[in-house]
Formats: C-alpha cells, structure tokens, sequence
C-alpha cells in the first residue's frame, strides 16, 4: 500500500519511478536528477506493467514513463491505472517519436505532462522540476520532424494516416478499406508523399518515417483495455 508518507512534507526528497525500455536513455535521464538536491535515488523500471505494480505498493511522487514499450502494456495504459490507483501522483509521459494522437490519449488519462524527448523546448529536467511543483506541461504543437527533403507539416492528416498502416505493414488495399479512400486514391497519396520527399520509393518512406519517429508503427501500441 502506498502510505503516499512524503506527499504532505515539502522538506523530504521526492522519489521517483523512470520507466524507459532503453538503458541508456533510462541512466541519462537518472543521472541528471541525480545530480539535483531534491530527488531521491531513482527507482529505474524497464516495463510499464512492472511500474504499475510499483506505484501501488510503494511511495511515489513522480513516475516519468515512454509511450512505446516492448511488451505488455504501453506508457499510456500504464498512465491510467496508475492514476485510477492515485489520484496525487505526478505523471509525466514521455517519447522520441512525433506522434500526435498520444497528447490527447494522456490528456484523457489524467498524465500531468507530456515531453517530447527530442523535439521539445523544454529540457528534461525543466519537465520534471515544473510538474513537481504543481504545473501541467503539454506540447502547444507537434515537432515537424524531417523526412527526406520534406518535413511531418508537409503532410496531410490522411497523408499521415496512410503513412502510418503503411509502416504497420498493410497494403494499399488494406489501407483503402480502412481510411475510406479508393486503391487508386491511396496510390495517389503515397505518390505525393514520395515527391515532397524525394524519396526514392515506398520502402524508403516507410524507413524514413520510422526512423525520425514521423508515426508509430500501430502494432508497437502497448496493450489497452
């Protein structure tokens, strides 16, 4: 049970869950609040399921958790419940891909703050120390990302639409069927997408879009009830 003992006290340290699957990106990000006089050690946890679980059995003031995981549930389910577990927790989601759905998703789970990890003008730390202090801190717009010689504004939302089931591995007919366009019309819009930038081919798009984190594979999408 969480006993929530340092929530009332602003002369105790804040502890502090990070849940990030990558190591790397896990210990730069604990370092830095290390390096600060008011956070705790930070408890670092690969799997947002395992964080859930964390947060309800032990006191914390803050959890800091990436959207995409590898397995189980994603950062925004894990969001949810550990909100419906604790309504005083700060909640701060965080990822490296420009995906504009999720602002909305962790509006409506109840997340605190939302910190695009390399696009926003916030520093990581600024995120952290504001949210503890009481503030909600939400991107205004979507990070225009590059890809090719074209940059994400250059895209339409059906544009980005198509882009996404494409990088989810459907095929025109698939994507047709299930954003209301005829075959012709997806092949026209990936055409388009193509010339914007100067992209040699379909495969390529796909590797661009992935690589600067333009959408998100829709299969990469934790669990969700």
């Amino acid at each position: 049970m969480n006993n929530k003992s340092t929530r009332n006290n602003p002369n105790k340290k804040l502890s502090v869950v990070l849940v990030d699957d990558y190591r790397n990106e896990r210990d730069v990000m604990a370092k830095t609040l290390l390096e600060q006089d008011d956070y705790y050690p930070v408890k670092l946890i690969r799997f947002a399921d395992e964080a859930v679980e964390y947060c309800k059995n032990n006191d914390v003031n803050i959890v800091i958790i990436d959207i995409i995981m590898p397995r189980g549930i994603d950062g925004i389910e894990a969001a949810k419940l550990i909100r419906q577990n604790d309504s005083e927790i700060k909640i701060i989601l965080i990822t490296s891909a420009c995906e504009d759905s999720w602002i909305a998703d962790a509006r409506a789970v109840g997340a605190d703050s939302f910190w695009y990890k390399n696009y926003s003008r916030e520093s990581f730390l600024e995120i952290v120390d504001r949210t503890a202090a009481g503030e909600s801190i939400y991107p205004d717009v979507t990070p225009n990302a590059p890809i090719g010689k074209a940059t994400r504004d250059d895209f339409s939302e059906m544009d980005l639409m198509i882009l996404r089931k494409m990088v989810s591995g459907l095929n025109n007919n698939q994507i047709a069927e299930q954003v209301g366009l005829s075959a012709d019309g997806v092949r026209y819009h990936i055409k388009a997408m193509l010339k914007k930038t100067d992209l040699p081919n379909r495969v390529a798009l796909i590797v661009h879009a992935v690589r600067f984190g333009i959408v998100v594979k829709e299969q990469v999408f934790g669990e969700r009830t």
